[in-house]
């Protein structure tokens, strides 16, 4: 079993209610991608762009512009193709991060794609591309994207990664290149409990416990323990969206191979179905009988 080290701060549980949501059942079709490209100023017909569709993705692309749309969570993301990540050669050292929020408010607060009133602290990442001169020596960066992330808030409990997020990404033109949308929509309270029904933080370390004792790592490093709700990302059906402990860790190998891991489980004393799945037991091979 490997080695665990913690350095955590203590998490605070609010004294308060919590509501478990029951999240809307999907069933989207080609007709409902067209008609999200026409909230992105697309024609959304089949005269001038064409569908796509796999077992979990239904993508729309017309003229430079993709939607792609997954059946299983009912993100979807939204690209100018021709304007996204390019590098125009145009030096920008500093972006005016202030202009960038203000775009990408009032592109949420026009679009409706979520409730601005439901996000919580926004924050802004760039995407940077560097310079490499014949001499093998470095010349300045260029940020040539930048991604505001609106986060997800729900009861004044922050909505935990990788889902219950929007992303709006801008170029060094101040143009609205992608947006992505990973945002659940919820039907209805499917129950009420109080804190004294919310585990305590130990109970999500020990499990953690449990949950790599098999793994490869000799030595595992907890730095955070976050506690909120748990909405799941790109690629992964959920019913419920619950309050959870949520703990990104590190693992380090005999080898000196170092890898990075999320842990989440439902801090509920009786949870609505399960969040995460736990690995395969370890197999044992007894020796052959002679």
């Amino acid at each position: 079993m490997p080695k665990i080290e913690y350095a955590t701060s203590d998490v605070i549980i609010p004294n308060k209610e919590f509501r478990i949501f029951r999240l809307a059942p999907l069933n989207i079709t080609s007709n409902d991608v067209l008609e999200l490209s026409k909230k992105f100023t697309l024609k959304g017909t089949l005269d001038v762009g064409r569908i796509s569709i796999t077992e979990n993705i239904i993508q729309y692309f017309e003229s430079g512009y993709q939607i792609k749309h997954c059946l299983k969570s009912g993100a979807f993301r939204f690209r100018n193709t021709v304007k996204s990540k390019i590098d125009s050669g145009k030096s920008i050292i500093e972006f005016d991060k202030q202009n960038a929020i203000k775009i990408a408010g009032n592109f949420i607060n026009a679009s409706k794609h979520i409730p601005i009133d439901e996000t919580g602290e926004i924050k802004f990442n760039k995407t940077v591309t560097k310079q490499i001169l014949t001499d093998g020596t470095s010349a300045e960066e260029r940020i040539i994207e930048v991604g505001i992330i609106f986060p997800r808030v729900i009861d004044e409990i922050p909505v935990d990664s990788p889902g219950g997020k929007a992303f709006v990404y801008i170029n060094h033109d101040y143009e609205i290149t992608g947006f992505d949308c990973y945002w659940r929509q919820i039907q209805s309270t499917e129950a009420t409990v109080s804190a004294s029904e919310i585990h305590p933080p130990s109970f999500a370390l020990e499990r953690l416990q449990s949950h790599v004792e098999y793994s490869f790592a000799t030595k595992i490093e907890v730095k955070e323990i976050r506690f909120g709700y748990f909405e799941d990302g790109w690629g992964h059906t959920q019913e419920f969206v619950q309050p959870a402990y949520i703990i990104p860790y590190t693992l380090f190998s005999r080898a000196g191979i170092k890898s990075t891991a999320m842990f989440v489980i439902s801090a509920l004393k009786k949870p609505y179905g399960e969040i995460m799945q736990r690995p395969p037991e370890k197999i044992i091979q007894y020796p052959r009988q002679k």
